[in-house]
């Protein structure tokens, strides 16, 4: 699953390194790319040193479109 995210994100080398695929906004747009919408609360005491770990398995994860068997 790509993950939507802005060209200077700070992360964006570490997770393209780690084959996840990033697209920033206007890509997403141009390549007409619906968003599913994840909201992540984070109170660890050192929140960016756990970003990779919450969006690496995001990115990584495989989401099968099963639209077309709910019209069978």
């Amino acid at each position: 699953m790509a993950i939507i995210i802005p060209k200077e994100y700070h992360l964006r080398k570490t997770l393209e390194s780690r084959r996840v695929l990033c697209i920033d906004q206007g890509q997403a747009l141009k390549e007409d790319i619906r968003p599913l919408r994840i909201g992540i609360l984070n109170i660890m005491p050192k929140a960016e040193t756990y970003e990779l770990s919450l969006l690496y398995p995001l990115g990584r994860f495989y989401f099968a479109d099963r639209t077309h068997l709910d019209q069978a």
